[in-house]
């Protein structure tokens, strides 16, 4: 909405909340790794996962990953613009949704009427500004 508003280019405000991102990731992991320190009956421990096990786990997000890259990957090689590839990525998550069998009537409806309601939002939010 800001780059919208100001004109900016989406490319570097994606590029210029990396550090910042990164900065928080780093510093909630270490508030958490603190907070155990303290009290170690707050998270207690979990079975270590061998490489396989690991590695399968990830089985699950791959295609949020690969949607991921898609659509950034898009974005910074510059092979669409970034409206271009919101609308990539919104249909590529309706074909991953497809594919896994996650989507059914009453979940589109409900998807669509949340839709609706966050444009709705979004353009007062722009004709209010």
């Amino acid at each position: 909405m800001y780059g919208l508003l100001t004109e900016s280019s989406i490319r570097e405000l994606f590029a210029a909340g990396l550090i910042p991102g990164l900065l928080g990731v780093v510093l909630y992991l270490l508030a958490v790794k603190w907070a155990v320190s303290r009290d170690p009956e707050s998270a207690p421990p979990l079975k270590a996962l061998s490489w396989p096990e690991r590695f399968a786990a990830l089985k699950g997000v791959l295609s949020t990953l690969v949607l991921f890259v898609l659509v950034m990957g898009g974005i910074y090689a510059g092979v669409f613009t970034p409206t271009e590839a919101a609308g990539i990525g919104a249909a590529g998550a309706f074909v991953i949704a497809l594919l896994k069998r996650q989507l059914s009537l009453p979940v589109l409806k409900e998807v669509l009427v949340d839709t609706a309601i966050t444009s709705s939002v979004l353009f007062s939010v722009v004709i209010s500004a």
